[in-house]
C-alpha cells in the first residue's frame, strides 16, 4: 500500500514508453512494400514522408518483419528487379543483336557478325 502511494501512478497521464504506430500507417507501409518489391526501407520511408507520415527505416523494417513481409533480402530484391526489368523491356531486348562484335584494326572499326 505504501509502495503504490509513492510510485506516482495517479499523476501519470500516459503509459510509459513509445506510443504505438497507428494501424493505418502500418497498413499503408505494407501496401507500398507489396506493390513495390524492389524498394528498400529508405524508399518506403520517403514515400510515406511524401504522404505526411514521418517514420524511420528501422520502424518500417520492424513493421514488415512482424508480418513476415519484411523478407526483403538483397538477392531476392535483385532477382525481382531483374525479372521486372526484363519484363518491362522485352520488346527492346528482342531487337538487340547480342552476337555482333566490333573488330579493331588499323583502318578503324568494322562490325563482324559472329555466328
Amino acid at each position: 500500500m505504501i509502495a503504490s502511494k509513492w510510485d506516482f501512478s495517479t499523476r501519470r497521464k500516459a503509459k510509459p514508453g513509445r506510443p504505438p504506430i497507428p494501424t493505418e500507417v502500418e497498413q499503408l507501409g505494407r501496401a507500398i512494400a507489396r506493390e513495390n518489391p524492389g524498394w528498400g526501407y529508405d524508399r518506403i520511408v520517403g514515400a510515406l514522408a511524401n504522404l505526411g507520415y514521418h517514420l524511420s527505416d528501422q520502424t518500417i523494417g520492424n513493421i514488415l518483419k512482424a508480418t513476415q513481409s519484411g523478407n526483403r533480402s538483397r538477392s531476392q530484391t535483385k532477382i525481382l528487379l531483374g525479372l521486372t526489368l526484363f519484363g518491362r523491356h522485352k520488346e527492346v531486348l528482342w531487337a538487340t543483336d547480342f552476337f555482333t562484335t566490333e573488330v579493331w584494326n588499323l583502318l578503324g572499326t568494322q562490325q563482324c557478325p559472329c555466328g
